[in-house]
């Protein structure tokens, strides 16, 4: 594994484990036996972690395991490796917990750029489990994709709904009300987005986009400058009147 990619693995790591929280209900019990493997990934120890991991998923019981190994290779960008592992998953899953595996893989349906399908997969979880806050993320993501904003923003305000502390709802809606030139709820909605995320550098640059057509040209500025400071990349985005 190369070494620029150990906190974008770190931060994987982080959601890995969160998962594994949110599926409790599929885990009849503990099954320590993929643990190694896990912290080994975590390392960067990527293949030999994967490997460890695989080992304890031939265990059909192991769900826990099945499922980190479908993670694991997502990560590593297999998605339809992953997509396999999860489907399977899925096919054997109890009721209490479809929406949420439903939910993943429509998530991976929109990473393969396949949105009518991730949107198709993130109904099916929302019919069952209709707060599903990733689901409504998901959902509101798909539309966007397909050029539908005023479907989206329904699906995004009902994320943020769900999950207050959801940064990337507040980031979409936003980018939604400015396709629609609503530019005074994009406004709204990008200044509740920062305060739920300060470090998110393109939420700064959306906000300075809406103050701009607004005409309010020193806090644009001032968003644009953050956006810029937070992630140096985008300093390109931001049009040259606008910095200080």
């Amino acid at each position: 594994m190369r070494r620029g990619r150990g906190a974008w693995t770190a931060r994987w790591m982080v959601w890995l484990a969160g998962l594994a929280t949110l599926l409790a209900p599929l885990v009849a019990a503990a099954q320590p036996s993929f643990l190694p493997g896990l912290d080994s990934y975590a390392r960067g120890w990527t293949q030999a972690g994967e490997q460890m991991v695989e080992a304890a998923a031939q265990d059909p019981s192991d769900t826990e395991a099945r499922l980190m190994l479908g993670l694991m290779r997502w990560a590593g960008g297999r998605f339809e490796q992953a997509g396999a592992v999860l489907e399977e998953l899925l096919a054997q899953a109890p009721a209490a917990t479809r929406p949420h595996l439903e939910a993943l893989l429509s998530r991976l349906l929109l990473e393969r750029s396949l949105p009518l399908e991730a949107e198709q997969m993130a109904r099916r979880a929302l019919s069952a489990a209709p707060n599903l806050a990733l689901a409504q993320l998901t959902l509101g993501e798909a539309l966007l994709a397909q050029g539908r904003p005023r479907e989206a923003i329904e699906a995004l305000k009902a994320a943020r709904t769900a999950s207050p502390d959801l940064a990337a709802a507040y980031l979409r809606e936003g980018q939604a009300h400015a396709r629609l030139e609503q530019w005074q709820d994009a406004r709204q909605v990008l200044e509740e987005g920062v305060r739920v995320d300060p470090w998110s550098a393109e939420m700064h640059l959306e906000l300075g986009r809406a103050y701009e057509r607004l005409d309010e040209k020193a806090k644009a500025s001032h968003a644009y400058s953050r956006a810029a400071l937070l992630d140096p990349t985008l300093a390109r985005s931001v049009p040259p009147s606008s910095t200080p």
